[in-house]
């Protein structure tokens, strides 16, 4: 067995986007579970969520954003701040081979599902994001980080 060491955390969540303001939320007994009021949801059975705020286009460029989901970008903004947490920003091939990221999520974003969903109703294309697929949030992050 090998051992593993956790240096640093990051995260993007409904309580915080970064672990200070989760832990002052979780801390202070804030529920964040609101009302779903876009218009595209109102035909949902459920209209609450607990959703992330967070302005991603102050955050990463459009064209970055075009080729990721909400969810994704959460995961990279999650793994900068675990990164720094640890003070690690490896310059040597060698050594960023030599660190992982364990990265967790409770769901896709409802907005990144809504659309897959009605390209695969409404087209015979293969326009859905990868984002839905299976490891694709860790090929973004190798390809980020390399």
């Amino acid at each position: 067995m090998k051992r593993v060491v956790v240096t640093g955390l990051g995260i993007v969540s409904p309580v915080g986007n970064t672990c200070q303001s989760a832990w002052n939320t979780i801390k202070q007994g804030k529920a964040c579970i609101t009302q779903l009021s876009e218009p595209e949801y109102s035909k949902l059975p459920c209209q609450i969520a607990a959703q992330v705020d967070l302005d991603l286009t102050s955050l990463f460029q459009h064209s970055k954003l075009r080729t990721m989901s909400r969810a994704t970008a959460f995961a990279l903004i999650a793994t900068r701040e675990a990164l720094a947490d640890a003070r690690w920003s490896p310059q040597e091939q060698r050594h960023k081979e030599r660190t992982g990221v364990a990265v967790g999520t409770g769901m896709i974003d409802l907005q990144q599902l809504l659309d897959t969903t009605n390209i695969v109703l409404d087209t015979t294309t293969t326009l859905a994001m990868a984002d839905t697929t299976p490891d694709t949030t860790r090929v973004t992050m190798e390809t980020t980080w390399g």
